[in-house]
Parts: structure tokens; C-alpha cells; sequence
């Protein structure tokens, strides 16, 4: 058996990923500042902040990376879904995804139109990642904010419903 940090630093390395554990703005100030709802002012949490998941959250909801290699952490998983094999093997993506119905192994999923689409969320309040992939159309989607007020997660979901609805319009 081997602690949390020591399995995602062996698979973040053999992943050539970038990560960090906690705020982005805890491992470089120049990261994005995440920010929350202050008595009715948007306010940034500094990096000295004292705001923190409990250590048994962090698994959940303090895993930071920048957006290239989330895009590539992504793709596995698209890859994976569309049945090719890579650090998993496809039936691994298939399982965490859709191994059981509404929601997997930390996927959601639907089927719509007789497709299936998972998706995620991630926020521990400060910031906001939300993620849809589509297999049929070999696309997924991940929009981050650094922020998850209430307004900025219905412009998160109506800019997903944009994108996914007109998937033609995706570029690199």
C-alpha cells in the first residue's frame, strides 16, 4: 500500500503532468488567484490565505494544473473512450466513466440521443472546472473559472451548451 501523494506523484511523473496540491496561487503567485463571494463583493484569496480543504478532501478538490496539460489529462480519457488504449486500458475509461448509471467512478453521465456524455465538476469554492466529453462527437470540453459564484457557473454551463451544441466550431 502506498499514501495518496505517493500514487498521484508516480502517476502525474509517468504522465509528463504538471500538478500541485492546493491553491495554483500557493505554488506561484503569477498562478490564478482563486475568488469568492464577500458580502456581495468578488474578493481574491491571497496565497497566504488560510482558506484549505481538510486533508481528506484533498483527493476530491485540490488538484491543480494548468490548462495544457489538463487538455492532455482529457484527451487520455477521450482516447480511452473512443476504445484506444493509453496509460489505461480503454475498458478502465469506459468503466470510470460509465460503469454505473448517473454516476461512475467520479463521472457523471447521460445518455442523450442514444449517446452517452459524462461529465465532472470540480470546486472547492474559489475556483470552477466543469467538463463534458462527448465520444460520438470526439470532443470534451473543460471550462475553468477562478471563481464559482452563481453567475459565474451559468455562464460556465451556457458556454458548454454553445460549444457542445456546435462542436464544429471547436479549435485548438
Amino acid at each position: 500500500e502506498k499514501p495518496f501523494k505517493t500514487l498521484l506523484d508516480e502517476t502525474m511523473n509517468a504522465l509528463d503532468l504538471d500538478y500541485f496540491v492546493g491553491f495554483p496561487n500557493k505554488e506561484n503567485d503569477t498562478n490564478p488567484w482563486g475568488h469568492i463571494n464577500s458580502k456581495g463583493t468578488l474578493t481574491a484569496l491571497g496565497p497566504d490565505h488560510e482558506y484549505k480543504l481538510p486533508a481528506y478532501m484533498s483527493s476530491a478538490g485540490d488538484i491543480a494544473m494548468n490548462s495544457q496539460d489538463y487538455a492532455r489529462f482529457l484527451q487520455l480519457h477521450l482516447q480511452g473512450l473512443l476504445g484506444k488504449d493509453n496509460f489505461l486500458e480503454a475498458e478502465v475509461y469506459q468503466e470510470l466513466h460509465f460503469g454505473l448509471n448517473n454516476y461512475a467512478y467520479g463521472w457523471g453521465n447521460i445518455s442523450k440521443n442514444g449517446h452517452q456524455i459524462s461529465y465532472h465538476d470540480g470546486s472547492a469554492g474559489t475556483y470552477y472546472c466543469h467538463v463534458v466529453v462527448f465520444p460520438h462527437k470526439e470532443i470534451a470540453v473543460a471550462i475553468m473559472a477562478n471563481t464559482a459564484t452563481k453567475d459565474a457557473v451559468n455562464a460556465i454551463y451556457t458556454l458548454q451548451k454553445s460549444i457542445s451544441d456546435n462542436p464544429e466550431n471547436v479549435t485548438e
